[in-house]
């Protein structure tokens, strides 16, 4: 009991400051871990504190706000494989992420 909690808080925090941690790498880890939270809720596997849901929100603001500029993909040059498609910057992936959270706790 409170190791999701405790999980949540140590990803939100540590990301402070945004504008020196927040890069594609990093964001690739925390987006993992969210998704699977967000998976684990969807089937009602597990049950979070409200507090974490805030935290989780004020982190995804706190992302769109600093990742506007910065892309989600690490290999974003000429011999990238990766298809370039409409707006794949962390801010987009965050309220993607946002949207789904909404979804899963509805």
């Amino acid at each position: 009991r409170g190791g999701v909690d405790f999980g949540v808080d140590l990803i939100c925090k540590g990301f402070v400051p945004y504008e020196q941690r927040l890069c594609p790498d990093t964001w690739f880890h925390a987006k993992r871990c969210l998704l699977a939270l967000q998976e684990q809720l969807a089937k009602h596997m597990i049950t979070i504190a409200d507090e974490s849901v805030t935290e989780i929100f004020a982190f995804l603001d706190h992302v769109d706000r600093h990742g506007k500029k910065i892309s989600s993909t690490a290999a974003d040059d000429e011999y990238s494989y990766m298809p370039s498609e409409g707006d794949n910057t962390i801010a987009a992936e965050a309220r993607e992420l946002k949207l789904l959270l909404l979804l899963s706790l509805s």
